[in-house]
């Protein structure tokens, strides 16, 4: 009875602790420490639900994030592959094909490539000047809302929900983001597998 309380007193001050040491991570401390990685691969599932009609759509593949810009590649169920950079927006199909969006001539775009640059590059203020924001710590993680204050972007979302975990400042990853469309319907990305090398490969 004696060690079973005193486990139970053990893990007990190990919550408290954890606890105390998420309790001052702030909405700042998340931009800076999702910006501390150099580079992020791993995959996503991809979920659109359609408020019309209930439908949901999936589709998986993998991803890359580096400060040349982010790789969508979609496997499953048929393969396309997506690049965002800060000027263009290339999507390549299965076939070869190529489809090129200059973000100089589409505000939509421009201004969503901010958006993700701001997240992944730390600019916690970009993101102030841009949104109203609300930041949560839930569990061992955190959640945080964007709501555009431009009507151009507002034209095409409601809000941009990004989740993930912080096991302190320096250690925060992004496991979860959510698109809620102007038109009702939702996109979610759930991240997993997630490794944080240094440099990339040729490949990649």
């Amino acid at each position: 009875m004696k060690k079973n309380k005193t486990v139970l007193f053990g893990a007990l001050v190990l919550s408290l602790f954890f606890a105390q040491n998420l309790s001052a991570i702030s909405f700042e401390d998340i931009c800076s420490g999702l910006s501390k990685r150099a580079n992020t691969i791993g995959e996503f599932t991809q979920t659109k639900k359609i408020n019309s009609n209930g439908r949901q759509l999936k589709s998986s593949g993998v991803y890359i994030i580096c400060p040349d810009g982010i790789m969508w590649k979609t496997l499953k169920p048929f393969p396309l592959k997506l690049v965002l950079t800060k000027t263009q927006m290339i999507q390549t199909s299965a076939d070869g094909r190529k489809s090129v969006i200059n973000g100089a001539e589409n505000q939509v775009f421009k201004n969503i490539s901010s958006i993700l640059s701001s997240v992944f590059s730390g600019d916690s203020e970009q993101l102030k000047n841009n949104f109203e924001t609300e930041f949560f710590l839930v569990d061992d993680g955190w959640r945080i809302e964007l709501t555009p204050k431009d009507s151009t972007i507002a034209s095409a979302m409601k809000k941009l929900v990004l989740s993930g975990e912080a096991k302190g400042k320096d250690d925060v990853s992004m496991n979860r983001l959510e698109i809620l469309e102007a038109s009702d319907n939702s996109v979610v990305y759930e991240f997993s597998n997630q490794r944080y090398p240094k440099e990339l490969t040729l490949d990649e």
